[in-house]
């Protein structure tokens, strides 16, 4: 038995379920604005790389990294059609936004494999018709802070859907290759929790202004991604993830520039 990797799976697990559960929950305390960049902040994307470098090497990581925008284009769709479907309830929109997610997933599974420019062309294109739609037939328009009670049981379930993500992630990086892992590594744990539960607790107002938020700002998971792909080899992987996380914090400090424009 590897009681190495089943080690670092265990704490992949506790690390990012951690992590996320904390970004999630001040994300949910500042408005659909400041929250929606806080909450599209990387987060089990970092914690899934690290752990897939420790375990298959720098090279298998950064691999997996390029494959990072197409999985994100899938979570655009993802993220829209559960922007559209709020109002419906928070689970069905769920379940409709897990069927899309699944449905693209297999389609670009039987698709040959995009590099990083054209997979990050595509995610861009996607992103911006997504947001476009989300800002003008839908017309979700942001919502400000609204005071939130601290719920250990949200808090917990959380921690272990996410970390269960990542975890799952390290997994699955033994047997499948570098393309399909990193597909599957963007997985939208944090989107598919902040949504669910900001439109159980907060409405569908507020989950969809949220959502739209993320539309854009999650494209610092892109910029993390694309940063790592070339670092990881060089640098390794504890430096290629910081300068890679910084690079994606500029990226959204520019990106608060934006929305004041953004209704």
């Amino acid at each position: 038995m590897d009681y190495l990797f089943i080690g670092r799976l265990l704490l992949s697990f506790v690390i990012a379920g951690t992590w996320v559960s904390l970004t999630s929950l001040l994300a949910e305390k500042l408005g659909s604005k400041i929250g929606g960049l806080i909450a599209s902040l990387p987060s089990v994307i970092v914690i899934t790389l690290i752990f897939i470098g420790l375990d298959r090497g720098r090279s298998f990581a950064a691999q997996t990294a390029a494959a990072v925008p197409i999985g994100m284009l899938v979570n655009t769709g993802f993220l829209l059609v559960f922007i559209a479907t709020a109002r419906f309830g928070a689970f069905r929109a769920a379940g409709l936004s897990l069927c899309t997610w699944l449905g693209l997933t297999l389609l670009f599974n039987l698709l040959p494999p995009f590099g990083l420019g054209l997979g990050s062309l595509l995610y861009s294109t996607g992103t911006l018709l997504a947001f476009l739609v989300a800002e003008y037939p839908l017309r979700v328009r942001s919502v400000p802070k609204q005071s939130l009670r601290f719920s250990w049981l949200t808090f917990t379930l959380r921690a272990f859907f996410s970390g269960s993500v990542v975890a799952a992630a390290v997994a699955l990086s033994r047997v499948a290759p570098p393309y399909l892992t990193g597909i599957i590594a963007a997985f939208p744990a944090v989107m598919l929790s902040t949504m669910t539960i900001l439109t159980k607790v907060r409405g569908a107002a507020f989950a969809a202004a949220t959502g739209k938020i993320m539309l854009i700002s999650m494209s610092s998971i892109i910029v993390y991604a694309a940063l790592t792909a070339f670092l990881f080899g060089p640098l390794g992987l504890a430096l290629g993830s910081l300068i890679g996380y910084a690079g994606a914090a500029v990226w959204l400090f520019v990106f608060r520039l934006v929305l004041r424009r953004v209704h």
